[in-house]
């Protein structure tokens, strides 16, 4: 397991048993000010001497875009077959440095808005995917009507 690989997954764990203790109100309006920083802990954590709240920031970003990405069936876009997390976070990430005029918008419009842009969907069907424990998508079904 690599290194990025191996503080993902110390990330993802710490925020799974750190997030539910966040008053609701933090989450519930989270904004495109606070993913940013969140983001940011993201670079900080492959660097040197990132801080412990580095790795938990990290987690709560990588925990947001996958649980954006995994609501694809409620909404209209279109991931391809075989992105992993990293391509998706990357995605967020290069999204927020390019639009920090958006940073005030909601922070699920921001990650939809950087999957929309990266990934158009080019028919009105296409699949769904879900996140496997490997970082993979697979397909589920055919969604029509997106």
């Amino acid at each position: 397991m690599t290194r990025l690989r191996q503080l993902t997954a110390k990330s993802m764990l710490a925020s799974a048993l750190l997030l539910p203790g966040i008053p609701q109100a933090s989450v519930s309006f989270l904004d495109g000010i606070k993913l940013n920083e969140w983001s940011n802990a993201v670079d900080r954590t492959v660097g040197n001497n990132p801080s412990p709240a580095d790795y938990l920031e990290n987690g709560y970003f990588t925990g947001y875009v996958i649980g954006v990405s995994d609501m694809r069936d409620r909404l209209t876009i279109c991931l391809p077959q075989g992105v992993t997390v990293g391509q998706l976070i990357a995605i967020v990430q290069k999204y927020l440095r390019a639009n920090p005029e958006k940073w005030n918008h909601g922070a699920q419009d921001l990650v939809l808005n950087a999957f929309r842009t990266a990934f158009p969907c080019r028919e009105l069907s296409c699949a769904v995917y879900r996140l496997d424990v490997t970082s993979r998508f697979e397909p589920q079904e055919q969604a029509t009507g997106m």
